[in-house]
């Protein structure tokens, strides 16, 4: 499974955030918020204006809409430390 992980990983990084792709919205749906547990989506745009001081491809934002994760070069940043409280923008 890693393997298949890993390469679904490194495909995404030749694709531009500004128009997500099919495979990171699979994956998306697959990841899970490392604090909460709930499912990642693609960001809104309406999320991405709230985020536009940080620094990032894109965003997996939780179900609730609380956290967000940044996406960097097509590998998202699942680090809890990383997240971005969307209350504090």
């Amino acid at each position: 499974m890693p393997g298949l992980i890993g390469s679904t990983l490194l495909w995404l990084n030749t694709e531009p955030m500004s128009e997500p792709n099919k495979e990171l919205e699979t994956l998306s749906y697959l990841l899970r918020c490392p604090v909460t547990g709930q499912r990642l989506h693609i960001a809104t745009p309406e999320e991405i204006r709230l985020l536009s001081e940080h620094k990032g491809d894109g965003f997996l934002v939780s179900e609730d809409g609380m956290l967000a994760y940044p996406v960097k070069g097509g590998i998202p940043d699942l680090l809890p430390t990383d997240g971005i409280a969307i209350g504090d923008c």
